[in-house]
């Protein structure tokens, strides 16, 4: 399923132009060289912080091996930042690319002919 959302995203970023591809890319290049999880260590609140804000483009990750979007080991600070932070970087995406707004519009190209 993931891979299939990622393909989604990914077309969609096609539709946008080519900022959003390029975006998507940079993002995913960042996360992966500032915010790396190591499965055996124990986070703390402010690495929630860092992990909650490259949630997408680590989730984006994950699909392709075995690179985690969330520490497997972590305090209940972490737990809740993460959330936190994941939810309001999720909620920032959408409104800057107007996701619902680009969905309706394809799928209405789509169905019009």
């Amino acid at each position: 399923m993931q891979k299939f959302i990622l393909s989604v995203l990914v077309l969609l970023a096609f539709e946008g132009g080519c900022l959003p591809l390029v975006e998507l890319v940079i993002s995913m290049a960042v996360s992966c060289f500032f915010c790396d999880i190591d499965p055996n260590l124990t986070y703390s609140w402010y690495a929630g912080i860092w992990h909650g804000l490259f949630f997408l483009p680590n989730w984006m990750w994950s699909g392709f091996g075995d690179t985690l979007y969330k520490a497997e080991y972590y305090t209940d600070a972490y737990n809740i930042f993460w959330w936190l932070f994941s939810i309001l970087s999720t909620l920032f995406v959408a409104w800057l690319y107007n996701i619902v707004g680009t969905i309706r519009a394809v799928f209405s190209n789509l169905f019009k002919r």
